[in-house]
């Protein structure tokens, strides 16, 4: 620790501070950035050819994503653009004319393995600069 006069020991805090946060930012956002491109691949993988439904590969490549970058928020955003509403129906399952359509769980565990991916390395870079 440098040697600090008593009047200088508030704006040293604060720059230690606004350097901590930077630091989080940047971690947050190349950790987001590197496991939302994982993230795709993945449920693609999950949306095999050969049913009715992926006979035109509409649903599989359909998956994209975008980024919202506002001022206190970073959010990478996967979604299927061309087959949005058939997600949450093959996710959860759903009820059919005279049939019960089952669930094909392929998003929430997806999300669930990268989520938990991305606060280990989230923790491990911050931890790093401490």
């Amino acid at each position: 620790m440098p040697n600090i006069k008593p009047e200088d020991v508030k704006a040293y805090i604060t720059s230690l501070i606004d350097k901590y946060e930077k630091q989080v930012e940047d971690v947050v956002k190349t950790s987001t950035k590197d496991l939302a491109t994982k993230i795709k691949p993945e449920l693609k993988g999950y949306s095999k050819k050969g049913g009715q439904l992926y006979r035109t590969g509409q649903y599989r490549s359909g998956w994209t994503r975008r980024t919202i970058n506002r001022k206190d928020q970073f959010q990478i955003k996967t979604y299927n653009k061309n087959k949005p509403t058939i997600v949450h129906l093959l996710e959860f399952g759903h009820n059919a004319p005279m049939v019960k359509a089952r669930a094909y769980p392929h998003v929430r565990q997806t999300e669930l393995k990268y989520l938990e991916k991305l606060l280990e390395e989230i923790e491990k870079g911050v931890t790093e600069w401490l």
